[in-house]
């Protein structure tokens, strides 16, 4: 009879030194019955990290690590935000998610404030072109972020559903292979869930931007006014983008460029203020 058993950091790494772990063959995904219901992760909430198990004849196979706080990212300020410029992932009227090779980070557009960050080379994921690129999606809420490095048989989904107990945790599951942009798989209260991701994006190509785009923002690439996101969002408050005038992170802005006849848009530097919770950084 298979029992279900949480399994706490420190005493999953006692079973992989004894030999009763499986570490060899990387496990199936966990079935929803195969976990507690409660927490996100599965777990009751009461542990901050924790290896979840199935036991089968007095033996302990992985299926999935849940850790309440992730590490946070750690960048320079001063330093280049990368040759590829920085992915826009999600963007709406309360919040933007954006990520580069030195983290993955949450800006509040009504606080004006970097409430969470993600270190994504902690988890093996920080490579943004290349064999072992990291394809990241957001839901289409905003509450939950897919991290997958190419090659790799892990997934993660990092929880920004606003839950008190769960809020910011990083769960990690055998990855599943699946065409990310038809939905994703989150699990939460002791079972898969299907989300739909964000797709809300037009892509900044010289010819599509002559038909599509706002002038305001025509304009800005026109005149070489610094490096641009790949892609835009297009949100009640117009077409966001991210630019980077000076090429440092620090130098990050998150503009949305409405038109000139509505008046609208909005522009943020990202990192003029780091605060709270998951941050990482520091601003003069």
């Amino acid at each position: 009879m298979i029992k279900k058993i949480v399994i706490p950091a420190m005493c999953a790494a006692l079973l992989t030194a004894c030999g009763r772990g499986r570490a060899a063959e990387p496990p199936e995904p966990p079935r929803p019955a195969e976990l507690n219901a409660g927490a996100p992760d599965g777990s009751d909430g009461a542990v901050s990290r924790g290896i979840y198990a199935a036991e089968e004849d007095g033996e302990a196979e992985f299926v999935s690590k849940w850790e309440k706080n992730p590490k946070e990212a750690e960048y320079d300020l001063n330093g280049a935000a990368g040759a590829d410029m920085v992915e826009l992932d999600y963007a709406d009227l309360k919040r933007v998610i954006f990520h580069g090779y030195f983290g993955m980070f949450v800006y509040d557009l009504e606080s004006g404030k970097i409430t969470r960050s993600l270190d994504l080379k902690e988890i093996g994921c920080g490579d943004t072109q290349g064999d072992n690129f990291a394809l990241v999606r957001v839901s289409d809420d905003g509450k939950w972020v897919y991290i997958h490095a190419n090659g790799s048989d892990r997934a993660y989904t990092w929880n920004l559903s606003g839950d008190e107990k769960s809020d910011g945790s990083l769960t990690n599951n055998a990855y599943e292979e699946s065409d990310p942009s038809e939905g994703f798989k989150v699990f939460y209260g002791g079972e898969y869930h299907n989300v739909k991701p964000f797709d809300n994006f037009v892509t900044l190509t010289q010819e599509h931007a002559a038909e599509t785009l706002p002038e305001p923002l025509q304009k800005a690439m026109e005149g070489n006014e610094g490096a641009f996101s790949r892609r835009a969002a297009l949100t009640a408050n117009g077409t966001g983008v991210l630019k980077d005038s000076d090429g440092t992170i620090g130098g990050l802005l998150y503009v949305a460029y409405g038109s000139e006849e509505s008046g609208g848009g909005l522009a943020r530097e990202l990192f003029q203020t780091i605060v709270n919770k998951n941050s990482g950084g520091t601003a003069e």
